[in-house]
């Protein structure tokens, strides 16, 4: 009966070791399985390194190559703008015609002579097609005091009209002041140097420009001085 019981355990013990062994054989195989799942995300990766590096080079190539053909294009049309000034008033036209002496110099409608303002040829009826599809085709610089802002032709003409260093009439009234200045010095003018305000070298609660004027003047009427509200 020992002996009996005693080969009863090896038994158990040989079957508990053969499932530990197979157990091991499975952990083992899914080892292998994912070392290589591993290493092929690892060689993944390192290929997708490797393309974004490329997609940064391209795109720093591409970026590169966009500058230089604006740098070419810019000084491309600044060249324009420079061959259609006028030589006479030096601004670039708005619009046709654009008249042209028999050596090919430009002159702008408004400047139109007698005598070619370059070489002293006389003006015939020649106009440039040309000059006008360039003008049409170019950037225009805001011809406005203290504004280098550069527009398309159709922009250019709004912009003209709402432009923040547009030309306008100090409000004061004209036997006071009257001085013409850019829309964006009217409110330290206002404050500094108008003969017809009310707060020169005084505080206004509102520092933002623009700012509303009182129509009411201040003062009596003989000094018909105004101030802002």
């Amino acid at each position: 009966n020992e002996t009996e019981l005693a080969s009863n355990k090896i038994q158990e013990l040989q079957e508990h070791i053969y499932v530990i062994e197979q157990e091991n054989y499975v952990i083992k195989k899914d080892r292998v399985i994912l070392t290589k799942d591993r290493d092929a995300l690892k060689k993944e990766r390192d290929a997708f390194k490797i393309d974004r590096d490329d997609i940064k080079k391209d795109r720093d190539a591409i970026k590169k190559d966009r500058d230089a053909i604006k740098k070419d294009s810019d000084a491309f049309k600044e060249i324009c703008r420079d061959q259609v000034e006028c030589p006479d008033c030096l601004e670039v036209p708005t619009s046709g015609p654009v008249h042209v002496c028999p050596n090919g110099h430009l002159v702008c409608s408004t400047c139109k002579g007698a005598s070619c303002p370059t070489c002293r040829t006389r003006m015939l009826s020649g106009k440039s097609l040309l000059a006008v599809t360039v003008i049409e085709n170019i950037e225009h610089e805001c011809r406005n005091e203290d504004c280098k802002e550069l527009l398309p032709l159709g922009e250019y003409k709004l912009h003209l009209k709402l432009c923040p260093h547009r030309s306008v009439r100090c409000p004061a009234p004209q036997e006071l002041c009257g001085k013409d200045l850019a829309l964006s010095k009217v409110y330290d003018h206002i404050l500094s140097e108008c003969k017809g305000s009310s707060n020169k070298k005084k505080h206004v609660p509102n520092d933002e420009f623009p700012v509303k004027f009182n129509k009411r003047f201040r003062g009596n009427q003989s000094s018909r001085r105004f101030g802002l509200s």
